[in-house]
């Protein structure tokens, strides 16, 4: 086993997995709040758009596993830094005018 790290590369080490944490953390409480959104879009009770969440928490625990071997491959800390930065220009992008992966083009980035 390799030399013990010290305090400071601890406690980076902690921040950037606890802002990690707290970003996935957010998308799952944003999604929960939609859930009603959804519902109303596709005429559906709030029962069966539960399972949008529910796919999505899916899809997230798969991408763990292909996060890890990224991980493993290219090392952690980038791999870390990459997918928390992909998150952030996604998150912004959805609050722009027609932009982000997230973003409803029928609405032209207006909120109803």
């Amino acid at each position: 086993m390799g030399a013990e790290a010290s305090p400071a590369a601890r406690t980076g080490a902690f921040i950037a997995v606890a802002v990690a944490l707290f970003c996935i953390q957010l998308d799952f409480f944003a999604l929960n709040l939609a859930v009603p959104g959804i519902a109303d879009e596709f005429g559906v009770t709030a029962s069966p758009a539960q399972w949008t969440l529910s796919a999505y928490m899916l899809a997230i625990g798969c991408c763990f596993i292909v996060g890890g071997r990224v991980g493993d491959v290219w090392g952690r800390r980038g791999a870390l830094l990459a997918g928390t930065a992909l998150f952030a220009a996604d998150t912004a992008g959805t609050r722009a005018p027609g932009g982000g992966a997230g973003s409803r083009p029928s609405h032209g980035g207006r909120l109803p």
